[in-house]
């Protein structure tokens, strides 16, 4: 009997150290195959060589085209023959140029070529290489407008959706390209769920901006001009319609052209699905109008344990017109996981039993 078991033990024995040895081959070929699979990523993102004829048309206009750096500059020139009009009657200070950065006031067509090119799709650990490597360049007359802001008085704020991974190496391509900027505010910290930057366009006129590096500070700053390639560079999409503010755009704007990608591919409908970590805080913006009597209230099916109310506020229109609307700003807190359908109603209290003249709905997942 203790042979037998000896000599099973002995052949277990055996067949384990046969099967190491089958697996360590599999082992080393799959540590080889993913360092290959990494270094050609790398290599991809870094030194791929554009094949123009792998492009498509959005792109190449982009990468090839006089076409499009024409209308860049044509932009910014515009920009800066308006801008003295707007500020002559300003103290130097007092006033900002708000602009967004990619595909604003630099370019990262090259990184959109060498995706195309190498097959690969666009990924958030690819386009953090591509923020890392600093190549970004100046569109056609960016560094010219951002002279004549600062010429002129003004602060020159940078409100970029890039986050706090991409920061460090934001910066330091900013400061080698050469633009003089007040301050770069990201989506982080306090507006890690500001998509639209309407939360930090609020915060600079208000001068309660957060997050400035060093405890620095900002006084209540009058947005004399917005940049950006997005209509969320400008406004908020899901607050107003274009004819609310097609006016104040056609003066305070300078579009830059951007056909290779947008929030436009969804019909800027993903503002309405938020996605937020547990402890953040989001904010929602809703056209309203004290005056007619009307104001927002959440529909009563609402009852959720994953988002808390913060507050609800009205603020009224920079216009002294008489009866114009302004905008309720509605703040929530996530406190904890899970998913939750947030239904606003526009309606009159004391109209019972009557439609809301709006509901508005909102996706909010909670990570």
């Amino acid at each position: 009997m203790l042979k037998e078991q000896k000599n099973y033990l002995v052949k277990k024995g055996n067949d384990m150290n046969r099967n190491r040895y089958r697996i360590l081959p599999l082992l080393l070929v799959m540590l080889v195959l993913t360092a290959f699979t990494a270094a050609w990523s790398e290599t991809a993102t870094a030194t791929t060589p554009v094949d123009v004829s792998k492009l498509s048309n959005a792109v190449k206009w982009v990468y090839m085209s006089d076409d499009y750096k024409i209308c860049c500059a044509q932009a910014y020139q515009s920009a800066s023959q308006r801008l003295p009009q707007l500020v002559k009657d300003k103290k130097p200070g007092t006033w900002c140029v708000v602009v967004d950065m990619d595909e604003t006031i630099v370019s990262n067509v090259e990184a959109q070529a060498i995706l195309e090119t190498s097959g690969e799709k666009y990924s958030r650990a690819n386009w953090i290489k591509w923020c890392e490597m600093e190549k970004c360049t100046p569109l056609e007359g960016a560094l010219e407008f951002n002279g004549k802001v600062k010429q002129l008085g003004g602060l020159y704020l940078v409100v970029t959706n890039r986050g706090v991974e991409e920061q460090k190496a934001t910066i330091e391509n900013l400061d080698k390209i050469g633009f003089k900027y007040d301050a770069a505010v990201f989506k982080a910290g306090p507006y890690a769920t500001d998509e639209t930057k309407q939360w930090r366009r609020d915060d600079i006129e208000a001068g309660t901006l957060k997050g400035l590096p060093g405890g620095k500070s900002l006084p209540p700053l009058n947005i004399v001009m917005l940049a950006g390639d997005q209509l969320s560079d400008i406004y908020d999409p899901v607050c107003y319609g274009l004819d609310d503010v097609k006016g104040e755009v056609a003066e305070k704007a300078v579009f830059l052209p951007n056909p290779m990608y947008g929030y436009w591919e969804q019909d800027y409908k993903g503002f309405t699905n938020k996605k937020v970590k547990v402890g953040e805080e989001f904010c929602i913006w809703l056209k309203s109008n004290v005056t007619t009597g009307y104001s927002w209230s959440l529909d009563p099916s609402v009852k959720s344990d994953v988002v808390k109310k913060v507050s609800n506020v009205y603020k009224a229109p920079k216009t002294e017109m008489c009866g114009a609307g302004g905008v309720e700003v509605w703040k929530f807190k996530a406190v904890a996981k899970g998913k939750v359908k947030l239904i606003l109603n526009y309606s009159r209290p004391f109209d019972k039993g009557v439609k809301p003249a709006q509901v508005k709905t909102f996706n909010i997942t909670v990570e």
